[in-house]
């Protein structure tokens, strides 16, 4: 089973709890700008959003996770989307997927694009970081752990009393034990970043991308406790 170590750790559910931190998060893909342009630009397009000042709910923390994926052309991308959305959809590459699915069938120029990109980009905030999909399900996995040691602790005997219902519980505890998310089989590049300040990690993100021109990024920004759930998770 694969779910973050701060989860591992966690001897209660209050603990549990505690791991899951709010959360900034930017989001930007290749079809939403107003002219085709390289990955290398659109990180460039992100440090930007960092770096201004005018933006509404900018972080105070600067920690961060990348996630992002690049490709060469609409059909690789969407190619490579797809167990990324089976496994952990998220807004930004559901979205990339569903016009790289359009763009594998239409010439780009029969296509709407929007303009003005830079006034749209802005920061959302996540209560907490369970807000993502696959930390959600390890969530779950390490909660009903917890519930399960917990009950167990409770009533010592209960393997005795119900071993008429041994096979149901080892079925259980097998579901309980498994988590189908498996990061390194989903394609999709990371880069954990320690910065602090919106400086730095502009810095940082003006580095990442490369020359293919379809591509999503998924930024997550905050404190470095809220920050390492997501990254033992993805990294």
């Amino acid at each position: 089973m694969q779910y973050p170590n701060s989860f591992n750790s966690a001897g209660t559910r209050a603990a549990l709890q505690g791991a899951c931190m709010k959360v900034h998060a930017l989001a930007l893909h290749s079809y939403e700008v107003a002219k085709q342009d390289t990955s290398a630009s659109g990180a460039m397009q992100l440090a930007k959003a960092v770096r201004d000042l005018s933006r509404r709910e900018r972080p105070l923390h600067w920690h961060a996770l990348v996630l992002y994926i690049t490709a060469p052309s609409p059909a690789s991308l969407n190619q490579a989307l797809e167990s990324v959305n089976t496994a952990c959809p998220l807004p930004v590459f559901i979205t990339a997927a569903r016009y790289a699915r359009s763009l594998s069938d239409l010439t780009r120029h029969k296509m709407t694009f929007p303009t003005g990109h830079e006034q749209s980009l802005e920061w959302q905030t996540l209560s907490d970081a369970c807000h993502v999909p696959a930390l959600s399900r390890a969530y779950q996995v390490a909660s009903t752990k917890l519930i399960k040691d917990e009950g167990q602790n409770s009533v010592g005997s209960i393997d005795e009393e119900l071993a008429a219902l041994g096979e149901q519980k080892a079925a259980r505890d097998a579901r309980i034990d498994s988590c189908s998310f498996d990061a390194a089989q989903l394609g999709l590049r990371t880069k954990a970043i320690t910065a602090t300040s919106a400086r730095s990690l502009a810095d940082a993100l003006e580095r990442l991308g490369d020359n293919h021109v379809h591509w999503a990024f998924q930024v997550y920004v905050g404190r470095q406790q809220a920050i390492a759930p997501l990254v033992e998770l993805f990294n």
